[in-house]
């Protein structure tokens, strides 16, 4: 047997490697397949998307610090509330009045992403037949 030859025929000595298969060679290399219209198309609009998320993001920031978001919240608190909705035509309108041009729903995506660490939850609800932007805080 071809085995016994590569292990000295005696199981406590001798090469301890791999058994090699007999006929199997190292494997060639896989074949560069051209990139099709589809792949191109993926790949700019993942670069695309990834620089729409972060303007939407330093807007989010821009939005929560410079148009005192924040006071607005220390308010409810100090009534006892764990819930800020502010209506989603006002949401709009501090938008256009900071001079941030993302979309609405991508902006507030991104509002998610920079309050979410200060445990501050950012969800759009209807209220009254009013569409809002719903923050709430919790342990």
């Amino acid at each position: 047997m071809w085995w016994k030859k590569e292990l000295n025929s005696n199981c406590y000595g001798g090469n301890k490697g791999i058994i090699p298969e007999r006929g199997k060679g190292p494997a060639p290399a896989p074949k560069q397949q051209p990139k099709t219209l589809g792949k191109k198309l993926y790949e700019i609009t993942k670069r695309a998307d990834g620089e729409i998320r972060q303007e939407a993001f330093r807007e989010a920031e821009v939005l929560f610090y410079s148009s005192q978001i924040k006071n607005r919240f220390i308010e409810e608190a100090k009534k006892g509330n764990v819930i800020y909705a502010m209506p989603l035509k006002e949401f709009e309108e501090l938008m256009k009045k900071n001079n941030l041009h993302s979309d609405t729903f991508t902006l507030i995506d991104s509002m998610w992403d920079v309050l979410y660490p200060m445990d501050i939850y950012v969800n759009r609800k209807i209220i009254d037949k009013e569409e809002v932007v719903a923050f709430q805080w919790h342990k």
